[in-house]
């Protein structure tokens, strides 16, 4: 931060020894544990510094961060995914009478540039943006609960390349403003010199309006996001100039989100909603299973086991819903005048279930004979509960404040469940010696596993996050 508020001085005092400006320095660090189970984990950590530079019309600004996502989920496969980011930004924000342009450079890499044009007293506005970046996703590894399996382990490399363009108009009348918003997002296929590497080829539009209102004692906002996405992930391996694929992930994904906020003062509420539908039809052609390990081998590998080399290969459909609700208030209360403390108290509760359904076909290659088998079950996750946020603010002075939280999910209810069905079974004799009809009967049995722990210590060593920030102001 040292470094970045330096060289923001440079340009200030190049551009002007009697310009006035304002500065704004902030370090921000936080966390996130969601789950700490022996199959399942989530996790997320990070900080970033940024400050900022205000001349006149012109905003300077730029930022380090750092961050850090693992998860893992077990599913036969152990899926274990990390991403480790350390990056760098810079950009320039400069308003004039009618026309506002920005420009944002990332060391992900990535690249924004934007034009806004615009009524003096924004009695109307539209803007158009454009993104291009190649960041990395991350490391995905998949690893065999078998641990004699020849396909032990498959460590895969992602990076995406998109393109990203946003429009937006709106109006602002008296204390209210309206928008309109649309998006395009797309990714181009590329092939990394790499052994192994995740391809991605996405397109996707998002679509949605908000609105925002003043009035004399209280201020409201609005917003609705609609998205759909059409999505396919391929993992390849590149041996030899030869590219073999393992992998072949074909979904399309829906997502409705709606949010309203509140606020008077020092007491502020808000109330969101979220559905979301995927979509995902296995390819009956060759070579385009779900998951093919066998094909993850080196060639070396499949000469040396000939053709007595057992091929397992999964091909998946699913249909997935998700809804979820979220909602509550927040009270602060400031104490004192140039030594501000102020406590705050967020409580907020939430309702969320999602079901899968799931027809997996497992094929099983021996020498030249081929079997196979398929499985059908939904599963099943439902949860609600309280999250609860205890922190406070310290200002001095209104040029230094460091805020902290400490955040608690609290789940009154838990469970997930994976059900299959039953089984013919036959009538029993005394019923069909009280008359009943003759011959099987056919009914679903449900079968559950993978509860989740509902226990006092799962529910706190689960859903916690706490975060730090410190903000300097001239």
């Amino acid at each position: 931060m040292v470094i970045l508020a330096a060289i923001f001085a440079l340009l200030v005092v190049s551009a002007s020894a009697a310009e006035s400006f304002s500065n704004k320095s902030s370090v921000d660090c936080g966390g996130l544990f969601l789950l700490h189970m022996g199959d399942k984990q989530f996790s997320a950590r990070g900080c970033n510094e940024n400050a900022s530079i205000g001349i006149n019309n012109l905003t300077l600004y730029g930022g380090l961060a750092h961050y850090r996502i693992m998860g893992r989920y077990t599913d036969e496969w152990d899926v274990k995914g990390v991403n480790d980011l350390k990056f760098g930004n810079a950009g320039f924000e400069s308003r004039f009478k009618y026309t506002t342009l920005g420009v944002d450079i990332s060391s992900l890499p990535f690249i924004r540039s934007k034009i806004e044009i615009h009524h003096p007293d924004s009695l109307f506005f539209f803007g158009a943006s454009i993104m291009r970046g190649e960041p990395e996703i991350g490391n995905i590894r998949w690893i065999s609960e078998n641990k004699s399996d020849l396909v032990h382990e498959i460590s895969v490399d992602w990076q995406t390349h998109f393109l990203y363009r946003h429009f937006d108009a709106g109006s602002k009348i008296a204390n209210h403003q309206f928008g309109i918003f649309a998006g395009f997002f797309e990714t181009s296929p590329e092939n990394p010199s790499k052994e192994y590497f995740v391809r991605d080829s996405v397109q996707a539009i998002i679509l949605g309006g908000n609105y925002k209102g003043n009035f004399a004692k209280d201020s409201v906002e609005a917003r609705y996001i609609f998205a759909d996405a059409d999505i396919y992930l391929y993992g390849i391996m590149l041996q030899e100039e030869s590219r073999k694929r393992f992998m072949y992930i074909p979904l399309n994904a829906q997502l409705h989100f709606a949010e309203a906020k509140w606020k008077r003062k020092y007491l502020q509420a808000h109330l969101d909603f979220a559905y979301a539908t995927a979509q995902m039809d296995a390819n009956p052609d060759r070579f385009f299973e779900t998951i093919a390990p066998n094909r993850a081998l080196p060639t070396s590998v499949l000469k040396a086991l000939s053709f007595s080399f057992l091929k397992k290969n999964f091909r998946v459909d699913a249909d997935i819903d998700a809804m979820g609700i979220f909602g509550g208030a927040t009270l602060q209360w400031p104490i004192g005048h140039q030594l501000t403390f102020t406590p705050k108290i967020n409580i907020d509760g939430y309702y969320a279930q999602g079901e899968a359904d799931i027809r997996k076909k497992t094929e099983n290659t021996v020498i030249i004979s081929t079997q196979s088998y398929i499985e059908e079950f939904t599963r099943k996750l439902s949860s609600f509960g309280s999250v609860l946020t205890l922190g406070s603010e310290l200002s001095l002075w209104k040029n230094l404040s460091i805020d902290y939280s400490v955040t608690q999910l609290i789940p009154f209810h838990i469970s997930y469940r994976e059900i299959r069905p039953g089984e013919v079974k036959k009538k029993d004799d005394d019923e069909r010696s009280h008359g009943g009809s003759h011959g099987p009967r056919l009914f679903e049995q449900e079968k559950t596993k993978g509860d989740v722990e509902s226990t006092a210590s799962a529910a706190f060593r689960n859903g916690f996050a706490t975060s730090l920030s410190v903000v300097y102001r001239i």
